[in-house]
């Protein structure tokens, strides 16, 4: 399978720019935290716990120069774990 990016720790990134990733994650249109609405405070403490706990990851694509956050299944599928 063709690589799709790089896997970088979260805790490589500086707070603001980790913070601002996370937000631009929960603000996308479709992401859902079921039927109950969260504040935008419990939102990022769950991405955070989830990239602690390997969940999710930070994903550097050279191509486009972004930075995204992945489930760890899409890590797996891209040949990055």
């Amino acid at each position: 399978m063709e690589e799709h990016g790089i896997l970088v720790p979260y805790d490589k990134l500086s707070e603001d720019v980790l913070l601002n990733l996370m937000k631009s994650f929960i603000e996308r249109d479709g992401t859902d935290y079921g039927a109950q609405e969260l504040s935008e405070e419990t939102k990022l403490k769950r991405l955070k716990k989830s990239l602690q706990q390997k969940r999710s990851y930070i994903s550097y694509d050279p191509d486009t120069e972004s930075l995204s956050i992945i489930s760890d299944k899409e890590a797996k599928d891209f040949g990055l774990l």
